[in-house]
């Protein structure tokens, strides 16, 4: 019942985020975006997957892939920073992309991914 609700919120959020990219800036800050995605996978997508794995949880990898984004809260955080001149726009940019780039990309992986077998039983 609330699905054509999530669904026109994640495009509004998309699109405004979309709006705040500067294509200039991201370029100028592509090492910052790597350094991001890089860190994104080791710190959070790879940690989370094992210590998914060590402590049992059925679809480790899901889990990490699933909650492996950079959510809204780094979005609106950048965004305070920028507008108190504490981050560089080279930075924010980067960030934003990051944002669309993780979200867009773990819930495809997810659903392409997962989805087509179903899930452990669990106890």
């Amino acid at each position: 019942q609330m699905v054509p609700f999530r669904d026109a919120f994640a495009v509004l959020f998309f699109v405004s985020v979309g709006t705040l990219i500067n294509p200039q800036a991201v370029l100028g800050g592509l090492p910052w975006l790597a350094l991001v995605l890089v860190a994104l996978l080791v710190g959070k997508v790879l940690v989370t997957g094992v210590a998914g794995q060590l402590a049992g949880v059925g679809r480790p990898w899901q889990l990490a892939v699933g909650t492996g984004q950079i959510g809204e809260l780094s979005f609106v955080l950048t965004s305070l920073l920028v507008s108190a001149g504490l981050l560089d726009t080279e930075i924010y940019s980067a960030v934003l992309t990051a944002v669309v780039i993780t979200i867009a990309v773990s819930t495809v992986v997810v659903r392409l991914h997962w989805t087509r077998s179903p899930a452990p039983a669990v106890l």
